[in-house]
């Protein structure tokens, strides 16, 4: 009989512990959002599987920079940005952005510091809060990436460019703000965004 108790509050505790899945209500922008970034990462899991040439490398590169372009700097995927998602939406594409990273982290590791003498360390900054976004919401918040990291990541665009020309295939979807606008006019947005604080 004692084992027949033991064995049924096992159980319970066993069934307490299972996470239950959340009812997730996603909007339209977070659909859309969220799909292109699935998109992203089955190309990368492709990419990665096959090859692992310096044009792969290249090319991952260029995918996180325009994956850091969407989150940081208003690009967007099918005229979405980050800041339309819902705080469901958000959560997700970072938990992919991170899963992304992490895929192109194991087969060239460091490679977040080997993209740009000027904006080396800003991404592997970028990586970091995208991780801890994805591990809690709350965490996350853009202005944690800092100014002298966000104006690196802006003096590198060119620099940048050369990476996500050759991720273009993959990200068909997402149009960089940070690629497509000049280097004034994003200055401008952040000393806009930045006195809004």
């Amino acid at each position: 009989m004692k084992k027949l108790i033991l064995l049924i509050l096992m159980l319970l505790v066993l069934s307490g512990c299972q996470k239950v899945k959340e009812n997730v209500t996603y909007t339209e922008n977070d659909k859309i959002a969220i799909a292109n970034f699935e998109k992203i990462e089955a190309s990368v899991d492709a990419m990665l599987e096959n090859d692992k040439t310096k044009e792969v490398q290249k090319e991952a590169k260029g995918i996180f920079i325009s994956v850091v372009d969407f989150i940081f700097y208003d690009g967007e995927i099918k005229g979405v940005t980050f800041k339309e998602l819902s705080e469901e939406g958000k959560k997700k594409v970072l938990q992919i952005a991170a899963s992304i990273d992490q895929k192109i982290e194991s087969s060239f590791p460091n490679y977040k510091e080997n993209i740009s003498k000027k904006a080396g360390s800003a991404l592997a900054k970028a990586g970091e809060l995208i991780k801890k976004g994805a591990n809690n919401i709350n965490d996350f918040a853009e202005q944690n990436l800092g100014e002298e990291n966000y104006q690196a990541i802006i003096d590198a665009k060119d620099e940048l460019a050369s990476y996500t020309k050759s991720a273009l295939d993959l990200v068909e979807d997402l149009a960089g703000s940070l690629l497509n606008k000049g280097v004034d006019a994003l200055q401008n947005w952040y000393q806009n965004f930045k006195n809004k604080d």
